[in-house]
Parts: C-alpha cells; sequence; structure tokens
C-alpha cells in the first residue's frame, strides 16, 4: 500500500493504472483494500494530502 499511496500523490496515473501496477485484479479491488484499510478512499487521499502539499 505503500507504493498505492505514492504513486496517488504522483498524480499521473489513474486509479486503474495504479491498480495494475501494483497487482490488484481490478480498480476496484484496490478502491476496497484501500478504503478497507485507511477508513477513506484513495480519492480522498489524494485530495488531502495534495491540499496539504499546496499548503506549504
Amino acid at each position: 500500500m505503500t507504493e498505492v499511496k505514492s504513486l496517488l500523490l504522483e498524480n499521473r496515473l489513474t486509479i486503474e493504472e495504479i491498480a495494475q501496477n501494483c497487482g490488484f485484479k481490478s480498480d476496484i479491488a484496490l478502491y476496497k483494500t484501500f478504503k478497507r484499510i485507511y477508513s477513506i478512499t484513495p480519492g480522498q487521499f489524494k485530495k488531502m494530502n495534495t491540499m496539504k502539499i499546496e499548503e506549504q
């Protein structure tokens, strides 16, 4: 999941591409796993962390 989070922050790949690159069967599988582990969606994670970067 560390790689997933890193790729989400790079902002150049879609969730589907990230899922494929990280060994998930689909973007839905990545979404469900990410939400189960972190209690937020990949999109929410990306938005929250993008805002933090912009504030610095």
